[in-house]
């Protein structure tokens, strides 16, 4: 185990770290000292008060970097055994724990959410959603983290399913339950519910039985019930850190709620591969969400897709208002990277930190553009409107000068504009590992999928 100590950084590396040696040994190795250099810039200028990375190859740790610090007030370092909330990365987890309880024959993908949830029986907004709506993000079901967040800064009372249940009960559906793609934190939240019902235990149970313990993720588990060995979750500020005040929050399952360690999350896939889930349900768990219109969305069960430096992964991104967490899975690598920060601010998202960690692992040089295709006048086909998120975010597509520019509605100071690198991909100068994928159908374009570092983050319907 090698040792760095600076200012509020700590680093443990190399191969020594699995033996448990205790003594600085070697050098780091060229790839501990290229993270350690990543890490060690973001924590400065981001600013961030703590992180941990992970590497996995073949299904073997052979990296694990804790830096700065889990608890600013107290002056706790990041160390191997500090658990960070990985927000919405958890999804994979109650995905994977939906299909153990499907593979044992208690539930069916598409058996209708109010069979298993009978008292929401009569409830409009949930009429034809079945359970694998609610992990493909084809639901239609409103978000309900806006309403909760408000509710939580006024009470600083645990959330409750009734809170919920409640929102959808006012709420009406977006879109038919198949018919198209948001993002919505509500359908896992069902899904945390309907599989405490099915196992007839709570929530942080049947997923370590299920899932955790099977993968012999020791440090995997409910944030509720983690003491100090959990990180602080903060907020930078110009006068420094401050603890977030979602970091409290309790009562959250599904669609986020679990702590774990950086090496425990990177070591996730392989483990749902090797001792998880069947190869049918995982096939079924990482395969795209297909349309009726026939779009394929990089978004399986729990699960974002995508391609980076050239190669195809899967994981998922997760944050809050003061965490933020990054899983990727390069598949023909076997390689999986794992980033997570307990500091979320404008300067610096920490999401970028796992594309940085990434190319580093894979050795690739720095990302740039492909060749930008020459505009011409059939930019004009990807004009229009496109609605998406969970918020219903809008942006605008028009051209300009002969390049096609991405905006919201008023707001000129959110134009950015687009660079042609395909017949239907383009992407950006300033951030050159973000894509825009637009989809054609019949020879109109449908809608576009936007992804960030590589992975899906969004799909955006057309709307006129």
């Amino acid at each position: 185990m090698r040792t760095h100590h600076g200012p509020a950084l700590r680093l443990l590396l190399g191969a020594a770290l699995l033996s448990g040696c205790a003594e600085p040994v070697d050098p780091p190795s060229p790839l501990a000292a290229s993270i350690d250099s990543i890490l060690s810039v973001a924590l400065d200028d981001g600013p961030l008060a703590g992180a941990s990375v992970a590497v996995v190859r073949g299904g073997e740790p052979i990296f694990q970097g804790f830096y700065g610090l889990a608890d600013v007030e107290r002056g706790l370092p990041v160390t191997a055994d500090t658990r960070f909330n990985v927000a919405s990365v958890a999804k994979i987890i109650a995905a994977a724990t939906v299909l153990r309880l499907a593979e044992e024959g208690r539930l069916s993908l598409d058996q209708p959410v109010v069979e298993l949830l009978p008292e929401l029986e009569g409830r409009a907004v949930l009429e034809g959603v079945q359970v694998r709506h609610l992990l493909d993000m084809t639901s239609g079901l409103p978000d309900y983290v806006s309403a909760d967040l408000e509710r939580w800064l006024q009470t600083r009372e645990p959330l409750d399913p009734s809170f919920v249940l409640d929102e959808l009960s006012r709420s009406e559906k977006v879109f038919d339950p198949g018919e198209q793609w948001m993002y919505t934190n509500t359908g896992f939240y069902l899904a945390g519910l309907i599989v405490e019902r099915v196992a007839a235990a709570p929530w942080a149970e049947v997923v370590d039985a299920q899932v955790v313990s099977p993968l012999g993720l020791r440090a995997t588990g409910l944030c509720d019930e983690m003491g100090a060995e959990r990180s602080i979750g903060y907020e930078a500020t110009d006068s420094g850190f401050v603890r977030s005040v979602q970091d409290a929050e309790r009562g959250v399952r599904g669609d986020a709620g679990l702590c774990t360690t950086a090496t425990e999350l990177a070591l996730l896939p392989d483990r749902l591969r090797s001792d998880g889930l069947t190869a049918a349900s995982l096939q079924r768990m990482l395969a795209p969400t297909r349309l009726p219109n026939g779009t394929g969305v990089d978004y399986g069960l729990g699960v974002a897709r995508g391609r980076l430096f050239g190669r195809n992964l899967w994981g998922h991104l997760g944050g809050s208002g003061s965490i933020v967490a990054a899983l990727y899975h390069f598949v023909p690598d076997t390689v999986s990277v794992a980033v997570v920060v307990n500091t979320r601010q404008a300067s610096l998202g920490g999401l970028e930190l796992v594309a940085d960690v990434a190319a580093a692992v894979l050795a690739v040089g720095s990302p740039s553009l492909p060749t930008a295709i020459p505009g011409d006048a059939s930019l004009a086909a990807f004009e229009g409107r496109f609605v998406g998120d969970r918020s219903r975010t809008e942006y605008q597509m028009r051209v300009v000068e002969n390049a096609l520019v991405r905006s919201e509605p008023g707001d000129p100071e959110s134009a950015l504009a687009l660079t042609r690198i395909g017949p239907l991909e383009f992407g950006r100068a300033d951030w050159p590992l973000d894509r825009f994928l637009f989809h054609r159908m019949e020879g109109a374009v449908t809608g576009y999928s936007a992804y960030y570092n590589g992975i899906f983050d969004g799909y955006y319907a057309r709307r006129d």
